[in-house]
């Protein structure tokens, strides 16, 4: 191996030094990496090469609500559906607006470690992101925006198991590596960029403090770590932040797009849903956020959707037509044109009952778990079928995590007795499918975060039919929750 050194001072002298099998020139105090020994650039290449190829496939679709003759499963290929998000720099007081940033900016090159916090309310595409990253990444899209990361990983908090944290990064980058094996991406100084998905439904925090604050620096010179959130429950964590990040949804002009995405080559049905939306106040002020807008398009056919003013009444709706088809494959009787049938509702409600929210690795659905949870073969099938439930690999997960909060408020309305410990999202729900309903039938215990502010007694307002704001306000500062 040859390196020319070039020192420069009162003339210029190139110098040429023969250098074998090392990995760093000691030169006074500078250190001149060299290329790693054969063996470890082979593992290194190999292992970066299975992990893009593994986004590449795993990362290409987006789950969507939608029916699309021309996507795979109804899922959308992420290349082409992916619509920019707003993002915007959050500071710590979060008494004023920070800047709008691109991803470039967010992941700009940087010679030491940083932490980033990306929050985002339920559904505004937190994940989705996560995996476009990663996809990008993969690749080589975007003008190379992440070439500078030699490897970019996502451990999802509910996936982690026994293992350390640092551990299970270390065996998603190294997967068919023996742990002795391994380089050390320390030593190597190697770029890597660390997105952690979920950090709102962890129940340890101490694990991300850990992980942020000692094991990290073990793991690389050169390591950035995002880590995705609801707003609730960051305070532990925002002061190890280097960046602060909400995701505010799509723009006006970013919701055609992605509508006319949706139904390509149906310019009517675009502008039909554009205007229905404007007139709409309920619907428009839910379009910004990604998820909501994909409901709104799975239901804009749907008679009667005008006529839709709260969360629970979307989500009922569209709980509905996901359980259509499993309507008719249970032959009910009594078909309804708006309204779940009871033998589906009981079936939920043990779905709920089974595998309460958030879902962990000790409580995921597995095939042998849903068939006992249902106890019955065709009931199973069937629900298999319908859309409600994503097959992975090992297991099935609840097509997004807010139709999982429905569920355990629907539960919860059958068995109250349960008594669980609800998110502000389920809490919403449970508001709205109360009949008539009161505060007093929810009790102290179901209010989980100290996060119930204004803005979210405002929405409580709305789901509970209760113009009251008052009222509301009272009984939820006589719980002692609103900061």
């Amino acid at each position: 191996m040859k390196i020319s050194i070039i020192f420069i001072g009162m003339a210029t002298e190139t110098y040429q030094i023969t250098v074998n099998s090392l990995q760093a020139l000691h030169i006074g105090n500078q250190v001149i990496t060299t290329e790693y020994d054969p063996e470890t650039n082979k593992i290194l290449r190999k292992s970066r090469t299975r992990l893009q190829n593994h986004y590449k496939r795993s990362n290409a679709y987006m789950r969507s609500l939608v029916r699309n003759n021309n996507c795979k499963d109804n899922d959308l290929f992420i290349k082409e559906y992916f619509v920019e998000l707003k993002l915007r720099e959050e500071y710590a007081s979060r008494n004023k607006l920070g800047e709008i940033l691109c991803l470039e900016q967010v992941f700009a090159k940087k010679d030491e470690n940083q932490t980033i916090l990306l929050i985002g309310d339920a559904g505004y595409g937190k994940t989705s992101l996560c995996k476009k990253i990663a996809f990008d990444w993969a690749s080589d899209e975007s003008a190379g925006y992440l070439n500078h990361f030699y490897f970019v990983a996502i451990i999802d908090l509910h996936e982690l198991d026994e293992r350390t944290l640092s551990d299970s990064i270390m065996d998603t980058i190294f997967e068919n590596v023996q742990t002795e094996e391994r380089p050390d991406l320390f030593d190597y100084k190697i770029n890597i960029l660390i997105m952690i998905d979920g950090y709102d439904e962890f129940a340890d925090n101490k694990v991300i403090e850990k992980l942020l604050n000692e094991e990290s620096v073990e793991i690389s010179e050169k390591i950035t770590i995002l880590i995705t959130s609801r707003p609730h429950n960051v305070k532990s964590i925002t002061r190890n932040m280097d960046l602060r990040i909400s995701i505010e949804g799509f723009t006006e002009d970013k919701q055609e797009i992605y509508i006319r995405s949706i139904f390509e080559g149906q310019s009517s049905c675009c502008v039909n849903l554009i205007n229905h939306i404007n007139r709409n106040c309920f619907l428009k002020s839910i379009a910004e956020c990604p998820l909501m807008l994909n409901i709104i398009c799975g239901l804009y056919q749907v008679e009667g959707i005008g006529l839709i003013k709260r969360l629970t009444d979307l989500y009922y709706r569209m709980m509905f037509q996901i359980t259509k088809d499993f309507q008719v494959n249970y032959e009910t009787k009594d078909l309804l044109d708006t309204e779940i049938s009871k033998e589906i509702i009981d079936l939920l409600i043990k779905l709920g009952r089974k595998f309460p929210y958030p879902l962990n690795y000790n409580n995921r659905i597995t095939e042998q778990s849903l068939k006992e949870c249902l106890e019955d073969e065709d009931k199973f099938k069937s629900i298999e079928r319908i859309q409600l439930l994503y097959k992975c690999p090992a297991y099935y997960d609840i097509i997004h995590e807010t139709f999982h909060e429905f569920l355990s408020a629907l539960s919860y309305t059958e068995c109250s007795d349960l008594s669980p410990k609800l998110s502000n999202y389920a809490l919403l729900f449970l508001y709205g499918l109360y009949d008539n309903g009161t505060l007093q039938k929810i009790p102290s215990t179901c209010f989980q975060f100290k996060t119930l502010d204004y803005k979210f007694i405002d929405k409580l307002c709305i789901e509970s039919h209760n113009t009251n704001r008052k009222e509301i306000i009272e009984y939820v500062r006589s719980l002692e929750y609103v900061n």
